[in-house]
């Protein structure tokens, strides 16, 4: 979660709550912008910008939410027949390498998220050479 997010209200029932809302306000927001003749061409580019978003300000739960959320929209709105869902090979293909990198993305959001958390620790411990190494060329 970024920073300036963290609170105790935040973690609470209401705060994964508005966590999840977030998350499908990304992904609808990306559909919407997909659906700009431009970017009818790369149906996930937006997408991974939804699910980064989520991963960065949400947290991982809600990250893997939007991953399928935008899956399931992308398959709906995106793919042939449009309004219907398509199992076919390729657009099955095309949905699994989405849910891998989005994956991925989440996992590095995640692995940043716990590393600042740890960072933050630290320097709360008094460990602040360990944060700025300039500190120690004196």
């Amino acid at each position: 979660m970024a920073p300036g997010i963290r609170s105790t209200h935040f973690t609470s029932a209401h705060g994964v709550l508005i966590r999840y809302v977030l998350a499908s306000v990304f992904v609808l927001c990306a559909l919407a912008l997909n659906s700009l003749p431009p970017a009818r061409e790369t149906p996930f580019l937006f997408f991974f910008a939804a699910v980064a978003l989520t991963a960065r300000f949400c947290g991982f739960g809600p990250a893997l939410y939007a991953t399928a959320l935008a899956s399931a929209i992308a398959d709906y709105f995106l793919f042939q027949p449009r309004y219907g869902f398509s199992f076919s090979s390729t657009d099955l293909m095309r949905l699994f390498f989405f849910i891998l990198v989005s994956l991925l993305i989440t996992s590095i959001a995640k692995e940043k998220s716990l590393a600042e958390r740890d960072a933050d620790e630290n320097r709360a411990r008094g460990w602040p050479l360990l944060s700025n190494p300039q500190t120690t060329q004196s």
